[in-house]
């Protein structure tokens, strides 16, 4: 059963690092824990310190996009950073942050283009495009990136890794490879193909990785457009049991313990969630709305490693933002 954790005036986002949930709405962040927030606080972005070690007086910025990496030493996100000007106009000024627990503040990291968790560790890309590790590791770079078997590594936007350093991605064009999904396993750069079920459309198929016994998660549509979720273990293709909700606007998840969970909001706004009993039947979890919020309009939806469930949804009520986030454990 769900219960409401915490409001905001602001839509509530959730961040999944390694081994951390944060949850933020504008400039504020928090742990999420055990059923509660922890380390609230107001996050302020200031530059990186001049010669003499001095840090310039806090910037202005209003969000935080998605953060990545490991809390608290290295985490990292895209953010407004100050203003500049253009032709005498202001405008938002945006750049990599990087999390100073010391000071509790984002420090700007101007030499940095892009950081994102790969496995155990951060890995980031310069201004000069040159990639390195940014949490202290000396490892080397994972053969998939340094032998160039992807050619354009930031427009892969789906791609998985494991703690264990093992790579899922989808390959849309690649001088060495097909089209398709393929799995790096750590440290190797001769991938595997991911045969996927019989029948499948292979143009509108989601594969993520699954916590044991299941390998692999799959998502999409067969041939003949029917809506089609499966788990892989030991290399066998499973089927799910229909889902009870319009397949165009769920979202599956497989959770530590290795249940199933989906995530539903219809084209009317109507919200609603299930989890998997005895790999049979789907039953609903409820979740008790304040009075007249039951048509949130946005959701997002994290798991911990503990097994918390964590949903954040916003609603518009007349023009304003409502933002709610709830927590549960399986």
């Amino acid at each position: 059963m769900f219960t409401a954790i915490a409001h905001s005036p602001q839509p509530i986002q959730l961040h999944q690092l390694q081994g951390t949930i944060l949850a933020s709405t504008g400039p504020y962040i928090a742990r999420a824990q055990d059923g509660q927030l922890l380390d609230q606080r107001k996050t302020e972005v200031v530059r990186p310190p001049n010669a003499q070690g001095e840090y310039s007086s806090p910037l202005a910025t209003e969000y935080l996009r998605s953060i990545d990496g490991r809390w608290p030493d290295s985490a990292w996100t895209w953010t407004q950073v100050g203003w500049a000007l253009s032709r005498k106009t202001p405008y938002p000024r945006e750049g990599m942050v990087r999390w100073n627990e010391e000071r509790g503040q984002w420090v700007e990291q101007p030499d940095i283009a892009w950081a994102r968790g790969w496995g155990d560790g951060v890995l980031a890309g310069s201004v000069d495009g040159e990639l390195r590790w940014v949490d202290g590791s000396d490892r080397p770079i994972p053969p998939a990136l340094a032998e160039g078997l992807i050619p354009d590594f930031l427009s892969v936007s789906r791609c998985r890794v494991t703690k264990a350093g093992d790579v899922l991605l989808e390959i849309q064009r690649s001088p060495h490879l097909a089209p398709g999904w393929w799995i790096f396993p750590r440290g190797e750069c001769k991938p595997e193909r991911v045969v996927l079920p019989p029948d499948m459309d292979e143009t509108q198929v989601s594969l993520a990785f699954g916590h044991s016994p299941c390998e692999l998660v799959v998502e999409g549509r067969m041939k003949s457009g029917e809506p089609f979720y499966a788990y892989r273990d030991q290399g066998v293709w499973h089927p799910l049991p229909p889902l009870p909700t319009d397949s165009g606007w769920t979202r599956l998840m497989n959770t530590p313990s290795g249940d199933f969970t989906i995530i539903s909001l219809d084209h009317s706004s109507l919200f609603s969630m299930y989890r998997l009993v005895r790999q049979e039947v789907w039953e609903p979890m409820p979740i008790f709305f304040y009075a007249n919020r039951c048509f949130p309009s946005m959701y997002e939806f994290e798991i911990g490693e503990g097994g918390d469930l964590w949903l954040a949804l916003e609603f518009s009520i007349s023009g304003m933002h409502d933002g709610m986030l709830y927590h549960a454990r399986i």
